[in-house]
């Protein structure tokens, strides 16, 4: 299953140095796939988030079956292990480092609200994203053929002046 096993390493060609690597679930997640499996047996609402997710996959047009649930599950479940605490973490800082902004954001839910995006746009949790093309297209001048994996660094993005009036600067109005 692709959300399992070995770590995918991808080595760029040429003149340059860099190499990123994806990490993935161990490929062995015993419990955790019993845990699905009676989800999708039992089908039934209990109330949870696991329930809610099969019975939405399951009834959804051109629905997943038993491996693609379990790869989805086990791909979410891993991901979010690294991603939310460092989001807090990073969101812990901010509010540390300026007390003006943390008391504000204490009692306006809608500034702290802003308060996280910016948090997410300054410290991306996934700094370097990786996708595969489903379909032919062209980005520049290079033409992208369904397969080809690409590296999407968020870090960049966030922080390129075409996108922010002032990329490095905290603001989060």
């Amino acid at each position: 299953a692709e959300a399992y096993g070995e770590d995918y390493t991808a080595v760029a060609g040429g003149d340059v140095p860099l190499a990123l690597t994806r990490p993935r679930a161990p490929a062995a997640m015993p419990v955790t796939v019993g845990i699905i499996d009676e989800a999708i047996r039992d089908g039934g609402d209990h109330g949870d988030a696991l329930s809610w997710i099969v019975g939405a996959v399951r009834s959804s047009e051109g629905g997943l079956d038993r491996d693609a649930i379990i790869d989805e599950l086990v791909q979410m479940l891993y991901a979010g292990h690294h991603t939310v605490p460092t989001t807090m973490l990073a969101l812990a800082r901010v509010l540390a480092e300026d007390r003006g902004l943390a008391q504000r954001a204490r009692v306006d839910p809608a500034f702290l609200e802003l308060v996280l995006h910016e948090t997410l746009r300054m410290f991306p949790p996934a700094p370097v994203l990786y996708r595969e093309v489903i379909a032919r297209f062209a980005l520049g001048d290079e033409v992208l053929e369904p397969g080809t994996g690409v590296w999407i660094c968020t870090q960049v993005l966030h922080h390129d002046p075409r996108s922010f009036e002032a990329p490095e600067r905290f603001v989060p109005e």
